[in-house]
């Protein structure tokens, strides 16, 4: 039985080469780490916002500078998984053209010119894209809140506060949920699949 597969997860250890074990452990953990950050924007945007979004103005803002301030402490399991994302994400797709990632004509790992090397590139430009609407909309949008002095804000300004982040926060959050859930099934598929000749 033979098996070939254009996909970089393909364990064929005879041809297997340091490169081979580098990229393909590196590709693991970018779809690991990326479907962690998936997942955590997926609760944010099905539990927490719906959650606190019934609360009235002042203490839906107070709920969300508690929130935030967890993250903003630089929470080490948070932080540590975001950045592993990007770090790793980088790695891999900067590996596998560097090292020209590929077996020979006994089949295994070749990405180069195929529809997975597009994927696995637009996939990492997809995830920066989401990293850089994080952190200029999204987040100076939680600084904004971060700084309210919630006490001696009235009802007025409490409702306009909201209105300013609540919308424009969930609209881009839901951009960034469902650019990230896409990359994370990218990767994961480009683990999984293989064609058995």
């Amino acid at each position: 039985k033979t098996y070939k597969s254009s996909l970089p997860l393909h364990y064929l250890p005879s041809n297997m080469t340091a490169a081979n074990v580098f990229f393909e452990l590196s590709l693991f953990l970018s779809a690991f780490l990326c479907t962690l950050v998936f997942g955590k924007m997926l609760v944010f945007q099905t539990v927490v916002m719906p959650g606190i979004s019934n609360l009235n103005d002042r203490e839906y803002l107070r709920a969300f500078q508690v929130i935030d301030g967890v993250i903003q402490k630089n929470e080490p399991v948070f932080v540590s998984v975001w950045i592993g994302s990007v770090v790793s994400l980088l790695v891999t797709t900067v590996s596998c053209i560097a090292l020209d990632i590929k077996y020979g004509d006994s089949g295994g790992v070749s990405l180069d010119g195929s529809t997975d090397m597009a994927l696995l590139v637009l996939s990492t430009i997809a995830w920066l894209i989401g990293n850089y609407t994080t952190f200029t909309i999204n987040v100076p949008l939680n600084n904004r809140v971060k700084v309210l002095d919630l006490i001696e804000m009235d009802a007025a300004e409490l409702t306009f506060e909201r209105r300013h982040f609540e919308s424009k926060w969930i609209k881009w959050h839901k951009f960034r949920v469902v650019l990230f859930g896409t990359v994370s099934l990218i990767l994961l598929a480009l683990l999984m699949v293989t064609d058995e000749l």
